[in-house]
């Protein structure tokens, strides 16, 4: 049940963990497309223009993978290529498996970048390869102690887990060495997941006063529906009936055919008599 929100927390905690360093390049990169994006949308419906937008982005990705043909150490190309595959991936274009490819070649040409760590353990989380994820965050703290934001996405891995207590000093010291500016930031992202992973243990307490509230409702559904029937229904069905009671109450023939069938058994056998002489009946007539 936990591991079901994992998307949800990543999505909002991306941004935190790449906002350093990426920040400024998601601005510009965004920030580009706004143009065509504007003067297309006033005659094309909303989907009409998530597919423009799609078919751009798949354009741009291969054309950035014709290029790694070639050169496949370009970063400039890696990096885009990524970057494209990821906001295919939100558009439900592409999986999210795609992006692991070029960012692994680009942690290969970067072993101490930091942001590219935190990037693709971020995917392993998201595909709920969580000791992948952890991995990939203790050697981005290796790399570099005094950066919080391996701490804080280690700890929302082990807090996903149920891991509580081993999450909380990871907690309190990514808070401890979190720049002013994110330090807010921070918190409410701590608060968050504490919230959401704490969720599932509360709902059945407040669940249970809850349970016999509808168990009383229908109660209350029984005592109105049969004052809505009542007087509705059963005239309707008492009016059609009696009628026809009393037309096959035509009981009382068939009690006077009883009465002639009666009499009728109770002279033959008195009027059957027995020859001596042949052993046949004879039937004699008054």
């Amino acid at each position: 049940m936990v591991l079901g929100i994992i998307p949800f927390v990543w999505t909002s905690i991306v941004p935190l963990l790449g906002s350093v360093e990426t920040g400024q390049t998601s601005a510009q990169e965004t920030a580009t497309p706004t143009p065509t994006s504007t003067t297309q949308p006033v005659q094309v419906s909303p989907e009409a223009r998530q597919e423009e937008l799609k078919q751009r982005l798949l354009g741009q990705a291969r054309g950035y993978e014709a290029i790694l043909q070639s050169e496949p150490e370009n970063q400039t190309a890696l990096l885009a290529l990524f970057e494209t595959r990821k906001e295919l991936v939100q558009l439900g274009a592409a999986d999210i498996k795609q992006t692991i490819e070029p960012l692994e070649r680009l942690i290969r040409l970067n072993p101490n970048d930091i942001v590219f760590q935190l990037e693709l353990g971020s995917i392993y989380a998201q595909q709920q390869r969580l000791d992948l994820a952890i991995a990939i965050y203790d050697n981005a703290t290796k790399l570099d102690p005094q950066d919080y934001r391996p701490l804080l996405a280690k700890g929302i891995v082990l807090q996903l887990q149920g891991k509580k207590e081993e999450a909380k000093p990871l907690f309190n010291r990514a808070t401890e060495i979190a720049p002013v500016a994110f330090k807010e930031q921070v918190q409410a992202q701590i608060q968050q997941i504490e919230i959401l992973t704490s969720a599932p243990k509360a709902s059945p307490a407040p669940g249970q006063p809850v349970a016999p509230a509808p168990a009383a409702t229908p109660n209350s559904n029984v005592q109105t529906q049969p004052v809505a029937p009542a007087p509705a229904a059963a005239p309707k069905r008492e009016t059609p009936t009696p009628p026809v009671a009393p037309t096959p109450a035509a009981t009382p023939q068939s009690d006077a055919q009883t009465q002639p069938v009666a009499p009728t058994p109770a002279t033959t056998p008195e009027n059957n008599l027995t020859n001596p002489t042949t052993g046949d009946k004879e039937t004699q007539n008054p």
